[in-house]
Parts: structure tokens; C-alpha cells; sequence
């Protein structure tokens, strides 16, 4: 029997001496290793990414993409901005303007969809004003053909 006012050394049953301590932590580790184990071996692999080239520029260098509700991806590309859209197991590019490099600009960078279903984007170059050589640029509003075209080859 204990003494009055000193707590029992016991849980269960059990002495809690340092020996018993011990004995408990190694196997709550040792349980834990084989649980750790186990879950390891048991684990499906993840599964790896995979790489495929949609189009290919060769030597424009293409800036962001922003895509539409149908899966078409657009983008800038030189002086371009252009449409990425499905073409059997392929990729058709379709130009949808130019850059001429005065007033409009030159160099696009990447494009965006409003509110109004227009690209906005802007040029590194141009603008007019003799802006061409010392930077100035442009933002540019281009908006969609007045009619709905179902050919992937729409002007």
C-alpha cells in the first residue's frame, strides 16, 4: 500500500520505472519503422510527367499562352499573334495579326482575354512618335471576327 498523498507509480498495472520507459519507447519506435515500412513498399509509384512539342516556331520565339473555352491557345510570336487550334492529332497555327511596327507596335509579348472575349496585349516596341528604336510599345485591343467561324483555316 502507498502512502498517503504520494501518487502510485503505476498506469495499468504496470511500474513505470525507467526501464519499463525504455522498453515502451523502443517498441512505439519500433512499431513505427514497420508501420514507415510498410507503407513505403506498399505505395503505387507516382506517375511521371510527359513532355510533347505542339508546334514548333523554329526561329520566332513565342511568349504566353492564354486559352479559350473550346481549347484554343493563343500566344505572340515575333511580330505575330496567333491561334493554336486541335487539327486532327496535330496543332494548326492561324495568323490573326501582324505587326507592322510604326503606330502599331512591334514585338508582342503575351495576350489575355477581356471581359468583352477581345485579346489585349502589348508591344515591346513602336507606338509612333519615333518610339521604334527607344522602347515605348503599345497596348492593343484585338477583337474577334463579327461572325462565328467553324473552319480552323478562319481569316
Amino acid at each position: 500500500m502507498h502512502t498517503k498523498g504520494h501518487p502510485r507509480n503505476s498506469l495499468f498495472g504496470m511500474n513505470w520505472n525507467p526501464a519499463n520507459v525504455t522498453l515502451v519507447i523502443m517498441l512505439t519506435l519500433l512499431f513505427l519503422i514497420f508501420l514507415f515500412l510498410f507503407l513505403s513498399l506498399t505505395a503505387q509509384p507516382a506517375m511521371g510527367q510527359t513532355f510533347s512539342a505542339l508546334y514548333n516556331f523554329g526561329g520566332n520565339s513565342p511568349m504566353g499562352l492564354s486559352i479559350d473555352a473550346a481549347g484554343n491557345l493563343y500566344g505572340a510570336a515575333g511580330d505575330t499573334v496567333f491561334k493554336l487550334s486541335h487539327a486532327g492529332t496535330g496543332w494548326a497555327l492561324s495568323t490573326l495579326y501582324i505587326f507592322q511596327g510604326g503606330e502599331d507596335g512591334t514585338y508582342p509579348a503575351d495576350v489575355i482575354f477581356g471581359p468583352d472575349g477581345s485579346l489585349y496585349g502589348t508591344t515591346e516596341y513602336g507606338g509612333g512618335n519615333g518610339c521604334y528604336g527607344s522602347g515605348c510599345g503599345t497596348v492593343f485591343k484585338l477583337r474577334p471576327a463579327p461572325t462565328i467561324c467553324r473552319a480552323i483555316s478562319c481569316p
